[in-house]
Formats: C-alpha cells, sequence, structure tokens
C-alpha cells in the first residue's frame, strides 16, 4: 500500500525536532506495516490543529483525488486535525477517495463502533479541556487584577520584561507617526509602503501590511485600556495614544470604510456527509434568497452548484418552511429528527450497547494495557538513556556538538511527552464504563438533549450518522452501526436493490412489489428512509 505522511505542530515553542520526531515514527510505522512512502512528507508549521486552511493539509486533500496514495500516515490523530468537526469532515473525504487515514501510535480501529468510541473519548476530553480552560481562565484575571502580563501576542510598540508591560519608546515612536499620518490624510497603503521603504519591520520580523495596520489603529491598548471578558483593567498597558489623536483616527476609519452587507457564517452540520442521489456528488453549503425575500441557506448538489450539470433542487439547511402548503423541516432538522425516530429509541439502545461492549472488550483490554505499559517503560527507559548521553554533550566545549545536543535532547523531551499521553489516554479509556448497561446510560444521554440546540444537533450527527442521500423526493441517511464506509452512489443502489428498490429519474420504484414502510427500514437497520419517502 502507498502511503504519505502529514505532520504538524502548533507554534514557535515548538521546533523543527518536533517535526523530525513525527516523521521518524512514522516511517518506523510505515516499515512495520509494509506500506510504501512515496514523495515528501507534508508539513504544516506553527499552525494550530484547529485551523481548516492549513496550506500543505490542504495540498494532500486535494492529492489524495489523484489517487496516487491510499494511506495517510500521522504520528497522533490530533496532528491530522483538533477540531471534532474538521476531522470528521476530511477523514470522510479522504475515505470517499479511496484513502484511509491511519496513526503511528494509536489504534483505536476504523470501524463503525470504533467511530462512536472515539466520538464518546472526544468528549470526554473536551469536558477535561472545559475544566482546565475554567482554572486558567481564573488563573488569568487574577494576573489581570494585579497588572501582570498573561501571554500571547505583544502589541506593537510595547515589550514585556519581569511579566509587566513596558513602552519600547523606539517602536512607540512609529505608532504615533502612523496615527498622525492616518489622521492627516495618508492612505493605509501609503502609510506602509512608507514604512517598509524605511526598512522598518513587524514585531514577527516581516513588513508591515494594510490589515495589520488597521488593526492596530483600532485597538484600545494604546490608550491604556484592555477589556477582557467584561472587565476593563487599565493598569496592563501604558498609554502611548492621546485620545483626540486616537478618535480622529477612528472617524476616519469609520468614513473610509466599504459598506457592504456581510451574512453571518453558518455551520453546515452535513458538511462531508451529505450527497446527490442524482449525481453521487457532494451536497455543499449555500446562502440564497427564497421567494419571500428572506435570506435562507441551502445544501446544493456541487456538480450544479459549480457546473450546472445536475438538476437536483437546492434543500433548505434547517428550520421549518412551507412549500406548496405543506410545512417541512429542513435537511439538518429532517436527519436528526430520523435518527430519534430510527436509532436512538428504547428498542435500539440494546444494540447499542452490545455493539459498544463488544468493541471495548475486543480493543481496550487489561492485557493490553499491560503490554503497552510494559512496552512503555521499555521506550521510556531508553528515552531517559538518551537524554542523558545529550546532557553529556552539552557539557563538551564543542559549540557544534552542544547545539546538535541541544536539538536532539528537545525531540526526545517531546517524545517523552506524547509518550507518556498515550498511556495516559489508554488508562483513561480503560476506566471508561465497562457494561452494556452503561454504554445504554450514556447513549440515554442524547435522548435528553434538545434537538434545536445547534451544538447537540452537531454531537448528533458526528457520532451517528454515516452519510445522507438525498433526491427532490426522498432522503436516506446511513447510520454507523452497521455498513461499510465511505459509501458511493454505487453502493446505495446496490443496498437498496436488496430490498427490490430501484433509483429511477430520482425516484424509487418497489420491483418486489411489497410494502415500503418504516417498519422495513428499521428491520434492516442498515438504510432508514425518511417520512415523506412515495
Amino acid at each position: 500500500m502507498k502511503a504519505v505522511i502529514y505532520a504538524r505542530y502548533s507554534s514557535a515553542r515548538q521546533n523543527e525536532q518536533s517535526i523530525d520526531g513525527q516523521l521518524r515514527d512514522c516511517r518506523e510505522f510505515a516499515e512495520r506495516m509494509n506500506y510504501t512512502l512515496i514523495g515528501e512528507p507534508y508539513i504544516d508549521r506553527e499552525i494550530s490543529g484547529q485551523v481548516e486552511e492549513r496550506p500543505e493539509f490542504q495540498r494532500m486533500i486535494d492529492d489524495s483525488k489523484r489517487g496516487l496514495f491510499q494511506a495517510v500516515i500521522v504520528y497522533k490523530l490530533d496532528r491530522f486535525s483538533r477540531s471534532i468537526e474538521h476531522s470528521v469532515v476530511y477523514t470522510e473525504r479522504l475515505k470517499k477517495n479511496g484513502v484511509k487515514l491511519v496513526s503511528a501510535t494509536e489504534s483505536i480501529a476504523d470501524t463503525p463502533e470504533g467511530k462512536i468510541m472515539r466520538s464518546i473519548y472526544s468528549a470526554m476530553a473536551e469536558m477535561y479541556v472545559d475544566d482546565l480552560r475554567q482554572k486558567v481562565v481564573r488563573g488569568n484575571r487574577e494576573n489581570r487584577i494585579k497588572g501582570l502580563w498573561t501571554g500571547g501576542y505583544v502589541l506593537f510598540g510595547y515589550k514585556v520584561v519581569d511579566r509587566k508591560v513596558i513602552v519600547d519608546e523606539e517602536k512607540a515612536e512609529i505608532v504615533r507617526l502612523i496615527f498622525r499620518e492616518y489622521a492627516g490624510g495618508k492612505s493605509k497603503k501609503q502609510i506602509v509602503d512608507m514604512l517598509n521603504a524605511k526598512g522598518i519591520l513587524s514585531y514577527s520580523g516581516k513588513p508591515f501590511v494594510t490589515n495589520s495596520l488597521q488593526d492596530n489603529m483600532k485597538n484600545r491598548k494604546y490608550l491604556g485600556i484592555y477589556e477582557k471578558d467584561g472587565t476593563i483593567y487599565t493598569n496592563i498597558f501604558p498609554r502611548i495614544i492621546e485620545d483626540d489623536l486616537f478618535e480622529r483616527v477612528q472617524k476616519r476609519l469609520k468614513a473610509v470604510q466599504r459598506y457592504h452587507s456581510k451574512t453571518s457564517k453558518k455551520d453546515y452540520l452535513l458538511t462531508g456527509k451529505c450527497f446527490c442521489l442524482h449525481s453521487g456528488s457532494n451536497m455543499v453549503g449555500i446562502s440564497g434568497t427564497a421567494r419571500n425575500g428572506d435570506k435562507c441557506c441551502y445544501y446544493s448538489c456541487y456538480k450544479r452548484y459549480r457546473h450546472k450539470q445536475c438538476n437536483k433542487k437546492n434543500e433548505r439547511k434547517d428550520g421549518i418552511y412551507i412549500e406548496n402548503g405543506e410545512q417541512k423541516l429542513g435537511l439538518e432538522d429532517d436527519v436528526v429528527r430520523m435518527t430519534y425516530d430510527y436509532i436512538l429509541k428504547s428498542e435500539n439502545l440494546e444494540i447499542i450497547g452490545e455493539k459498544l461492549e463488544q468493541f471495548r472488550k475486543k480493543n481496550i483490554t487489561d492485557q493490553r494495557i499491560k503490554d503497552f505499559e510494559k512496552d512503555f517503560e521499555k521506550r521510556l527507559a531508553d528515552i531517559e538513556l538518551e537524554l542523558e548521553k545529550c546532557f553529556a554533550l552539552l557539557m563538551n566545549e564543542n559549540e557544534d556538538l552542544q547545539k546538535i545536543a541541544q536539538q536532539k535532547a528537545n525531540d526526545l523531551s517531546i517524545k517523552k511527552k506524547d509518550l507518556t499521553q498515550e498511556i495516559n489516554d489508554l488508562r483513561l479509556a480503560n476506566k471508561l464504563s465497562h457494561t452494556k448497561e452503561d454504554f445504554i446510560t450514556i447513549v440515554k444521554a442524547y435522548l435528553d438533549g434538545d434537538p434545536q440546540d445547534i451544538d447537540f444537533k452537531k454531537r448528533v450527527i458526528n457520532t451517528f450518522v454515516n452519510s445522507v442521500w438525498v433526491s427532490d423526493k426522498f432522503t436516506i441517511c446511513f447510520y454507523n452501526l452497521v455498513g461499510k464506509q465511505p459509501l458511493t452512489l454505487q453502493e446505495v443502489v446496490d443496498i437498496l436493490a436488496e430490498y427490490g428498490i430501484v433509483i429511477e429519474n430520482g425516484e424509487l420504484k418497489n420491483t418486489k412489489k411489497t410494502a415500503l414502510s418504516k417498519d422495513i427500514a428499521v428491520r434492516t437497520r442498515q438504510v432508514v428512509v425518511s417520512q415523506n419517502c412515495p
């Protein structure tokens, strides 16, 4: 199997050695699994896993369409993405292109039950992160009350000494120059050109750009005012700009602002899971104007939206609307309703609980943890030994050797941290409820949620829904409990054919002449047809 490697680190506090460590483990994994690595690794540096638009990440996703490789190897799944939503969307996109995502250091199986289990673990991790975030928020609030710097981006014109923000006089004079020139009539581009012509660089060491210039000119920290979580602090940032000059700049910024309508960014919950039954293409999120003039959001067949090659009508995203005198649900709400009608109900909880219990017994066992802990202790001892060698080299007077030792020590420290986190994650997973009844209790929590809450709808769809196929007259949902993935249009056609159902011109035809009822759909537990199915 041909494979490529994707590696990433988040911040400047990490370094190139973290990439080296990831690549080394990925290559060792590829060798063990008999994968053939092709091309150069895809590497994103100093970019958060929460960010969707990572250059090398997006290039890898695009390249997956070309059929050059069948697997993407990452050091850990969080290198691929730290957003559950993005992870689901892009994993499904890779699968649709015939490419699977594998982790060199994690081994939760890529099965329907495994997917639900990962969602449960992710929810637990998010709860832990939320608790930790609250503690960090409290600590930062206390530091701000004391007038201390709490970290992050240092605004141009300031510097931090002993956790106190002070004025960087050389750069503060440049800030005053920018404000004076703009208030005097010069454009942002003229000011940027002037700064760059003089060789003045931002704190990041890069030339100024107009966007960052405008953001800085709106920043009230230059007035000595810092607002955070509804509280105003005047004891952190010393004043650089006087009120009169600041107000003149704000008036001019508003005067030259281009007024244009801004539509709020919508969260399309079925992105990567929704497909057109006419063409087999993705359904993508778009916005438009309804007949009554209201702004609405839709799912549109990509081939229709981009290439005008499909006649599938757009589907309303959510909410309740009237069509031909009939009240209907938007697609997302209809999918959630179907999930409750056919999956999340009492008679199915036994099935779900049993499958999760079987998965856990097979994949997360005390013996497996003991075996892993033995390997963990050995690997940890090897790392400690290598670190001691590095510390010995650091005592050498040869600067080149010291530099090499320091880089290797950083690499080993990161590897040690990741290894410790891995064993802790596995131990946490082992503490998760063991019995079918415990899993049923967890899944029952979904029954108490608010189907109108956007975050709850997102969690239901991400956890249970495999794919949604729509025509102008009906909707078909496939769930994660049964069936392989990803599904193609041909696979959908083949599955329906097993029940004597064929698709002709966007309509369902029952060749077996038997009633196509909700009861049949529920019994198969593989395909669920919505109530508006003829």
